[in-house]
């Protein structure tokens, strides 16, 4: 038997669903977080808990490629303004359908409770709200650093056996 099964494949299109929400919920809620300090994050929340180590080695080098935010936007020909409300748009309808099929996938025994990034709706089945978005438009182009993300990088290397 070769390949995954039915169940592998909707367990792993719902993570990548799951992936997907979580970093435009990150960029919404942060309205200066930049792509790749979002998507690091939302990796060591959501997929690394599910690969091997080496996989998550490549997979967090390249999420290091991640473009900034402002090339981003660039090249969506959005401000970050029209991207938060294009992306809550997006999340509105998104987050409640990733939800259901998580809490299905758990209902059936096939996904933990506890994997992180299932319910991205709030208790009371909401979507998170923004923080206040900067004054200017020029603020938006702050940056973070990229030590919250990399922090969490620093994993230790697999005793060999």
């Amino acid at each position: 038997k070769k390949g995954l099964n039915v169940r592998d494949k909707m367990l792993w299109c719902t993570r990548a669903l799951k992936f997907i929400v979580c970093i435009l919920g990150k960029l919404v809620e942060d309205s200066v977080l930049e792509v790749h300090v979002a998507a690091k994050a939302t990796y060591n929340e959501v997929l690394a808990p599910h690969h091997s180590w080496p996989v998550r080695q490549v997979a967090r080098t390249a999420l290091s490629q991640c473009p900034w935010r402002r090339d981003m936007l660039k090249k969506l020909e959005m401000t970050n303004v029209e991207f938060i409300a294009a992306a809550t748009e997006l999340l509105g309808l998104m987050a409640p359908m990733v939800t259901h099929v998580h809490l299905t996938l758990v209902k059936f025994g096939l996904e933990k409770p506890s994997a992180i990034g299932g319910t991205i709706l709030t208790k009371d089945g909401q979507l998170p709200k923004p923080k206040a978005a900067p004054a200017t438009e020029t603020e938006t182009q702050t940056t973070k650093t990229t030590a919250e993300a990399d922090t969490a990088d620093t994993e230790s290397v697999p005793a060999a056996e």
